[in-house]
């Protein structure tokens, strides 16, 4: 199999990406050609799974004009033009995207039909997450958090996820609701409606990695998880207008792709693939060299966690997550330790104001404890993962 550039990815994605493609292996065989539609992180995961199935031929499908022309370890990524110069009898198109409904419309558009001609390949990620806000425990500690605890090496796929390290050892009296690439902001609402739902914990853990505080990343499509929240409010029955209106502006942002654009480290230069070096440079540069700014909307909602938590009599605890330190200083030098230590200064002092302690995970693991791939997809080994539960062992917690 070739060596693709994708070393990580949510366990949960990866199961069900492998059981639906299990799924559809009758509709693929014979099919003179076999097209991924999206190429980009979930695509290129699709992509790997379907080498490993035995399934070889295959192209991409990608509306960004920019790709095109491009390859992914030898898969050719090309316009939606190039579907329609074959018979829809002669083809199969698989789509990974988590929004996929306006592909399906192109697709119906031109004859095409679900499951005769196409694919939806979803993942049960998000579903998982709704049984697992629903589910009862004792109520002892609710740990709300992100990709750390969802993220595995691909080479480690039947390994635990940190998330299910976390249930082993705490049982039942843990909850972990963790979410890739949501916002504090979804952190506050996901902890309001688990407090109106009436599951109000002893005490709520935070982990926050240092990309959640920077001034943009509330703002990006990415971020919103608008039909997840909905799901969970309708699904509650709870009411709550606060509630709407976030999601009223989210549902705004979740369509604002230019600002995802702008944000996103640039994978493309002048019709080339960067470096993986170019990559993880612009993206560190974004989500970790920049000053704290506490006057942010981030800040608001973590001041409303605290508050929150002091109103329900919950003890509060915040939690900085590892990041690549090693890496960071081999590519910016004493400058980037220097700047980080300021911007946890200025997290400290914004807690102890609020009475809250904070725990600082950030130099905890060495480079070889991550895995960093070109499509900036971070996730821990499973020798970080151990060091993770035993430095909060060392903790006391």
């Amino acid at each position: 199999m070739n060596d693709w550039p994708l070393k990580s990815a949510h366990k949960e994605t990866v199961a069900s990406f492998e059981q639906q493609l299990r799924d559809t292996q009758q509709a693929l065989w014979g099919r003179k050609k076999l097209f991924v539609w999206g190429a980009g992180v979930r695509g290129t995961l699709l992509g790997l799974l379907l080498e490993k199935n035995n399934h070889n031929s295959f192209s991409y499908i990608d509306g960004d004009s920019r790709k095109w022309g491009m390859n992914i370890c030898g898969h050719m990524i090309q316009s939606p033009e190039e579907l329609w110069k074959t018979s829809p009898e002669d083809l199969y198109v698989l789509i990974p995207l988590e929004y996929s409904e306006d592909v399906q419309k192109i697709l119906e558009k031109h004859g095409m039909v679900e499951q005769r001609h196409f694919s939806v390949i979803r993942s049960t990620e998000k579903q998982n997450f709704q049984d697992t806000f629903f589910s009862q425990y004792d109520k002892k500690i609710l740990l709300i958090g992100g990709s750390l605890f969802n993220e595995i090496l691909l080479c480690e796929e039947h390994d635990n996820d940190l998330k299910e390290d976390l249930r082993l050892r705490y049982g039942s009296t843990m909850k972990v609701l963790s979410m890739n690439s949501i916002s504090i902001g979804g952190y506050y609402y996901l902890y309001r409606l688990q407090l109106l739902c009436g599951q109000v914990p002893e005490q709520v853990w935070i982990f926050i990695s240092w990309d959640l505080l920077t001034e943009y990343v509330h703002k990006l499509p990415r971020s919103q998880h608008v039909d997840l929240l909905e799901a969970l409010k309708n699904k509650s029955g709870v009411s709550d207008d606060t509630l709407d209106c976030y999601l009223t502006q989210a549902s705004l942002r979740a369509v604002d792709y230019k600002m995802e654009l702008e944000h996103s480290p640039l994978r493309v230069f002048d019709g080339e693939r960067p470096s993986s070096e170019s990559v993880h440079r612009g993206y560190l540069k974004k989500s970790l060299l920049y000053s704290v700014n506490t006057e942010t909307e981030s800040f608001d909602y973590l001041k409303s966690i605290v508050d929150l938590s002091c109103q329900y009599g919950i003890k509060c605890r915040m939690f900085i997550t590892p990041y690549n330190y090693e890496l960071v200083e081999e590519y910016f030098g004493s400058h980037a330790k220097a700047l980080v230590g300021e911007n946890f200064a200025k997290l400290q002092q914004f807690f102890n104001l609020h009475d809250v302690p904070i725990y600082d995970m950030g130099r905890l693991l060495p480079n070889k404890d991550f895995e960093t791939a070109v499509t900036v997809n971070d996730a821990i080994s499973k020798e970080g993962r151990k060091k993770i539960l035993q430095q909060l062992g060392a903790w006391g917690l």
